[in-house]
């Protein structure tokens, strides 16, 4: 995994990060991680920067460095050198780290129900709504299946392989064959979804129906 000598790794009971002396620029390093950590603040050594702390309690750890840049004044983020693990998100690529006894989830891999997807385009009271509905490929349209509905459903689907998962369920039989309602934020996302009644009741009357009559 770690490219140099002086890098990332992960040991027994402590996950240490490092950055090698890149140039006298930089002031400061941060760890940015969603998993919480007993510490983000690296320390300078002769070599460059580290970071050790416990291991946390997750089987992996998604994570970028912040840069303190003498001439400055935001940090700069970039992900880690030293470390050659990358995952594509919607704000950009991460480092990511396994912690012991990690094991990608078996559904990656398993036979799944294939689906076809199409663009569906919504204009509401809340204004217009893209997004697609999936389905399984051998459904017949107009018939009755479930519905999910998934907010941030393109991005769910592009970075969190919702309908692989999906069309791996129904494969196996852990799920009914089910259809798929990917919507987007739009533009102004917090506000749609920070308990926007006008968006809710779209959602409830004119979105949902327009679907099911479908």
């Amino acid at each position: 995994m770690p490219v140099t000598t002086n890098a990332t790794a992960v040991q027994a009971d402590r996950v240490v990060f490092r950055l090698p002396a890149i140039g006298p620029e930089i002031t400061g390093v941060r760890l940015w991680s969603e998993v919480p950590v007993a510490s983000t603040t690296f320390t300078r050594g002769d070599d460059g920067w580290e970071l050790s702390i416990p291991r946390p309690p997750a089987h992996r750890i998604e994570y970028l460095f912040r840069l303190t840049l003498a001439d400055q004044d935001e940090p700069v983020t970039i992900t880690d050198p030293t470390n050659q693990l990358r995952v594509a998100g919607v704000f950009g690529d991460h480092s990511w780290l396994p912690m012991p006894g990690y094991a990608e989830p078996s559904w990656l891999d398993a036979p799944r129900s294939n689906g076809t997807t199409r663009p569906w385009e919504f204009d509401t009271a809340d204004g217009p709504v893209t997004g697609a509905l999936w389905a399984p490929a051998d459904a017949w349209r107009g018939s009755e299946l479930p519905l999910l509905v998934s907010h941030d459903g393109t991005q769910m689907a592009q970075y969190g392989r919702l309908t692989g998962f999906i069309g791996a369920a129904i494969a196996a039989r852990q799920l009914p064959p089910l259809r798929v309602l990917l919507l987007d934020p739009g533009p102004h996302r917090h506000a749609r979804y920070a308990a926007n009644p006008l968006y809710a009741k779209a959602l409830a009357t004119e979105i949902v129906p327009a679907v099911a009559d479908r």
